[in-house]
């Protein structure tokens, strides 16, 4: 069996008693416990390798190498509980400690990694099975598995980080729009007129507390705690910090907690109800908190989805707003070329959403988080801009035809700028707007026109 070797650079300071070997020794046996004798050391009974050299010296300080070597694992304890017992005796009569090797930490970490990999990969059964059974995230060729390939890495959940693997299940969300609640709120006369359930509906929950929480005893905060404390540990193993027997041993008490709760969860999958109308917020959610970019790109696509509401006039909208973009292009309120934007937009959101096996380059998710943004700022309301809003109709597009800015409001356009002038675009005179702070003049356009500019989108 294989010998564990722990190596320390002890550091004392020029004038310490520990200037040579034999003092360091002399201090060491101040332990009744431990004996030395030219190369081994005995602690309690146990016989261990023992070896101290002198490094190097400089004005200052004074450098020792120390070697403890065990005979294998059976020894382990004893050996830690010696080196415990060695660092208190360098520190208390202040030396300094170096490790420069620990086999300990070492043996701990490789038996910690395949119980760490295990309960990972149960966590990730656990949420491809929510996703996929109770949410109905599409099982597209390569979808997520229920038994973990390591090289089917082409799936935004096997990409997750650990940390964000628990976030998915233990993280609050709303799954109200915040913005929503403040309209509501601002309307209403009276607290008569709002709903304590309603008003309920947009206080942050995880989804184990939504989902779960009938069917398994286990709340999103214990979980959380447990999961982060998991990551710490993993954390230690991963980047070859100092792992010691108690940190295996917590490490292994954790486990056990967390699988428990898993394997309740696992168990009782299909008992788990989630509403048609909140399977896109836990889809997106997912999504969100899995990757950084994609989730700007939900986070910027819901900004758009909510102020095409708004443009359609819906309080309250009753279908995807994918509907309402195909009724507003075929009245007229939305030209083509928007609505094939948008199309396009959508159909990429469905894609991040609902499947799972597609990969997108960085490069395509910014390009379509500049899209939507540029038509955030192309799709104008009269709510947005209060008293500067320059047109006596509520809403509109800003378009740029080859540096001509047009304003469309319904199927008509008024040119704004200078190029739009003798292009056939309606007079904006008709509906412009008079500025009741200084009479015969115009509210600016000025924003609407640099707004225009800044598109730089000839068609």
């Amino acid at each position: 069996m294989k010998e564990i070797i722990v190596q320390y650079l002890l550091i004392f300071e020029k004038g310490s008693i520990c200037s040579d070997k034999k003092s360091i020794c002399s201090l060491f046996q101040a332990n009744s416990d431990i004996s030395i004798n030219k190369t081994s050391l005995d602690y309690k009974g146990v016989n261990f390798r023992f070896e101290i050299n002198k490094k190097i010296k400089d004005g200052d300080f004074r450098y020792f190498q120390l070697d403890i070597v065990g005979a294998d694992e059976t020894t382990l304890d004893r050996q830690t509980e010696l080196l415990k017992e060695l660092r208190r005796l360098t520190i208390n009569n202040k030396g300094k400690i170096e490790i420069l090797l620990d086999e300990i930490s070492f043996y701990y970490s490789q038996k910690a990694y395949p119980l760490i990999y295990k309960v990972e990969n149960l966590m990730r059964k656990l949420i491809s099975l929510f996703l996929i059974e109770r949410v109905g995230v599409t099982k597209a060729k390569n979808a997520i598995p229920i038994e973990l390939d390591s090289k089917q890495s082409n799936n935004f959940l096997n990409q997750t980080d650990f940390i964000h693997l628990g976030e998915i299940l233990t993280k609050e969300y709303s799954s109200s729009n915040i913005s929503d609640l403040l309209k509501k709120i601002k309307k209403a006369n009276s607290t008569e007129e709002l709903k304590l359930e309603e008003l309920k509906s947009y206080i942050p929950k995880s989804n184990l507390d939504r989902y779960f929480k009938n069917y398994i005893d286990c709340d999103a905060d214990f979980l959380n705690k447990k999961w982060k404390r998991l990551y710490e540990l993993r954390c230690l193993v991963a980047h070859n910090n100092f792992f010691t027997k108690a940190d295996f041993d917590e490490l292994v008490n954790l486990i056990e907690e967390v699988k428990l709760k898993l394997k309740s969860a696992i168990e009782k999958i299909n008992d788990i109800k989630i509403p048609e109308n909140e399977k896109d917020s836990v889809l997106e959610f997912t999504v969100t908190n899995s990757n950084q970019l994609l989730g700007e790109f939900i986070n910027e696509w819901k900004k758009l989805e909510q102020k095409l509401h708004e443009f359609a006039g819906l309080e309250k909208p009753r279908y995807p707003v994918i509907q309402y973009i195909k009724q507003m292009t075929q009245t007229g309120f939305l030209p083509k070329e928007t609505y094939t934007d948008l199309m396009r937009l959508n159909s990429f959101r469905n894609q991040v959403v609902h499947l799972t096996d597609n990969t997108f380059s960085n490069d395509e998710i910014h390009r379509n988080i500049e899209t939507i943004k540029r038509l955030n700022n192309q799709i104008v309301l009269k709510s947005e801009f209060g008293e500067s809003w320059p047109f006596t109709v509520d809403k509109g597009i800003v378009l740029n035809y080859n540096n001509a800015v047009i304003f469309r409001h319904e199927n008509t356009e008024y040119g704004l700028n200078g190029f739009s002038l003798n292009r056939g675009y309606e007079e904006v005179e008709n509906i412009w707007s008079d500025n009741p702070a200084i009479p015969g003049t115009k509210i600016s356009i000025g924003q609407m026109i640099d707004i225009g500019l800044k598109i730089n989108k000839s068609t």
